[in-house]
């Protein structure tokens, strides 16, 4: 007697075996996919909106998000008038990194605060000795 099943060898098994190969991978391609999806509706928090700081080294010459202690990925900055420079802290107040400080007026500085870094708050400061700097900060998380 002869059996009528269906081998990977015929035609007919082929399409059998190759359907679900497409199935599964198009399922991996969406999986695959799924991940920089997620990641890039990051939110973003904005602070010091226009701060008009101080001179560096003087009271004033820095400005922090005051209502937000939270996980963060980054913090970013700029300056109107000067180069700026950012930096997060912790709830103590104490800095996490070195200031990160841009090129130039209207040049945007960032910095990570990526992973277990506990909560902290984005810190935007002036750059320059000699003149106010207007400041903005983003919060990133």
């Amino acid at each position: 007697m002869a059996e009528h099943g269906i081998s990977a060898g015929s035609p007919r098994g082929l399409k059998a075996l190759l359907i679900p190969a497409c199935v599964i991978a198009l399922l991996v391609a969406i999986w695959a996919a799924g991940g920089p999806i997620g990641n890039a509706q990051a939110a973003s928090n904005p602070f010091c909106n226009g701060y008009n700081a101080a001179p560096y080294g003087q009271p004033g010459d820095r400005c922090s998000d005051g209502s937000w202690f939270n996980p963060l990925n980054g913090v970013v900055g700029k300056g109107v008038n000067h180069s700026a420079c950012v930096d997060a802290e912790n709830t103590g107040g104490g800095l996490i990194t070195s200031w990160a400080c841009s090129g130039g007026p209207e040049v945007e500085v960032s910095t990570g605060t990526c992973c277990s870094l506990g909560t902290l708050r984005g810190v935007v400061r002036n750059n320059t000795t000699g003149d106010t700097n207007h400041l903005y900060g983003w919060d990133l998380y």
